[in-house]
């Protein structure tokens, strides 16, 4: 080999080197400044991460929307109902059951890209400015916001507001060409949880209650006075698709309900020691006949108060299995002001029962579970394929119940198979968007009927409406056969009679129809 070549080699030998070494420098320097253990220094492993994401993380982020993901990531791995609820959303979670909030007082729905008012609620101050139902909001703050596609959640940022703020609200009304202007100051509005209270006939009194808030006892016993001193001497408390509340509300109202000084309910958990909760004083209906009625959404504070009245043998509970939820659940303020709403125990019934359903399978199976009844054919017949606690339970005067999974009525109503289902739910859904339409061209027709009860008795949906409604669904792309559309002709009818009652004569003459052709109703009736 000559001297170039070996000269040559050489330097390439040592230009090898180099880069190797240069790259061996490079890979220390960069394995220094980002793969070094680093420590981490806070109170949890939580807070470890997360100041790990905010110092290192390669990638900006939005660091409170991360941890709030987190947090429900956590929370899904408990129970289906324990519950993360940020700052944001904390006042409209709680509006229900706290029982007011502070705005102008309207009931709406947003029709053809239009806020039109469904009902002033009774009272409020839109109700005493003069607004009225079919009311179409055309400007609030002379502000368009018709035909912009507003949603809820905006209308609810323009018309709720502090107490003793005004707004301005113009509205369209039916017969007047220009806009009429009101303006409205905002202030509590009440949220009822009692629907309706009213006679059924000169003996039977009947309350809806939608759910369990702090005002719920007070409005009961109000209700319930009323009916007595009516003549009431047999009850029926409609529970349907109430789904619970404060375990407060349900115990107190079981206690005008139950004599002596009875268990109610009580709650145990792993950190908390039984609790007993009793009848304490002599309640204002102790010793007539009661019905209870309930369905799959019935649930928590629905399913204590059916489960005492059940159990103590002092009613009947009528309908179908409950939803099965027995946890007792606890709000804990964060520093940020959103709350962590966590399960601290379960209650049980008096002779033992937990309602609570099972959910170790993960929240998929667990909300799936009252369809699958549906899937299984719970609905149609009285078959107990929910029955998760196989032991004998037994009420006062010692009838066995079943235990686990809800509540089972003492009186199965199925639902009804005798038409298409489908069909009826596609309808009914379009039912209040029609009588909204149409209100204002029936309300001459109407002036004749001087009460809600001459009403109900008289007042019979005309063939030229009922047909305009039927190619209005069809319109909406419903698929509608002659043999199904008469199979549900009445019910469609008895619908869009109910919500042009509720248009004109409030929340009772809507329900006295509904009731008219409800089975598990008219089985409460016949029952007691």
């Amino acid at each position: 080999m000559d001297k170039d070549n070996i000269f040559q080699s050489a330097f390439k030998f040592l230009f090898a080197s180099l880069i190797l070494l240069i790259g061996v420098w490079i890979g220390i320097v960069l394995h220094t400044n980002y793969s070094s253990n680093r420590y981490l220094v806070g109170n949890t492993k939580m807070d470890e991460i997360m100041q790990a994401i905010h110092h290192y993380y390669v990638d900006s982020l939005n660091e409170e929307e991360t941890m709030d993901m987190t947090i429900h990531q956590l929370l899904s791995n408990l129970d289906p109902h324990s519950m993360y609820i940020p700052k944001k959303d904390f006042l409209s979670v709680n509006e229900p059951l706290v029982g007011n909030f502070e705005g102008i007082g309207v009931e709406f729905h947003i029709l053809k890209d239009t806020i039109m008012v469904v009902s002033p609620i009774i009272s409020g101050p839109s109700e005493m400015a003069g607004i009225l139902a079919g009311d179409k909001i055309i400007l609030i703050n002379d502000t368009l916001v018709a035909g912009i596609g507003i949603k809820n959640e905006t209308v609810f940022k323009y018309l709720r507001g502090k107490g003793g703020t005004k707004v301005k609200v113009s509205i369209k009304r039916a017969g007047s060409k220009d806009l009429i202007h009101f303006y409205i100051v905002r202030d509590k509005i009440p949220i009822f949880s009692v629907d309706i209270a009213y006679m059924v006939n000169a003996k039977t009194g009947y309350i809806k209650i939608n759910s369990f808030g702090s005002r719920t006892y007070h409005e009961f016993v109000q209700k319930l006075k009323e009916l007595k001193a009516q003549g009431m001497t047999k009850l029926i408390i409609d529970l349907r698709q109430n789904g619970g509340g404060y375990l407060d509300a349900s115990v107190a109202i079981a206690d005008e309900l139950i004599p002596g000084n009875s268990l109610i309910t009580y709650t145990e958990g792993r950190h908390f020691k039984r609790q007993s909760y009793s009848a304490e004083h002599t309640g204002l209906f102790e010793t007539g006949e009661l019905a209870i009625l309930i369905d799959e959404g019935s649930a928590s504070a629905s399913e204590i108060l059916a489960g005492a009245v059940q159990d103590l043998d002092r009613g009947k509970i009528i309908g179908r299995r409950s939803f099965g939820k027995g946890l007792v659940m606890s709000d804990f303020m964060l520093s940020d002001s959103s709350a962590l709403r966590l399960s601290m125990a379960r209650y049980y019934t008096p002779s033992g029962r937990c309602v609570q359903k099972p959910y170790e399978n993960g929240s998929l199976d667990y909300e799936a579970e009252v369809y699958n009844r549906y899937k299984h054919g719970e609905m149609f017949k009285d078959s107990a394929t929910g029955l998760f606690d196989t032991t004998k339970y037994y009420t006062a005067k010692k009838r066995i119940v079943k235990g686990g999974g809800g509540i089972f009525p003492d009186i199965f109503v199925a639902l009804d198979t005798s038409y298409n289902v489908k069909l009826m739910a596609e309808m009914r859904n379009q039912v209040p968007e029609f009588i909204y339409q149409h209100i204002p061209d029936l309300k001459a027709d109407l002036a004749r009927y001087r009460t809600a009860i001459e009403f109900k008795e008289s007042y019979s949906i005309p063939p030229d409406l009922y047909n305009h409604f039927v190619d209005f669904c069809k319109s909406q792309k419903i698929q509608i056969t002659e043999p199904a559309l008469t199979r549900i002709e009445s019910k469609v009818k008895g619908l869009m009679k109910a919500y042009i009652a509720r248009q004109i004569y409030k929340n009772e003459a809507f329900y006295r129809i509904i009731n008219e052709s409800d089975p598990a109703f008219k089985k409460a009736v016949e029952a007691i």
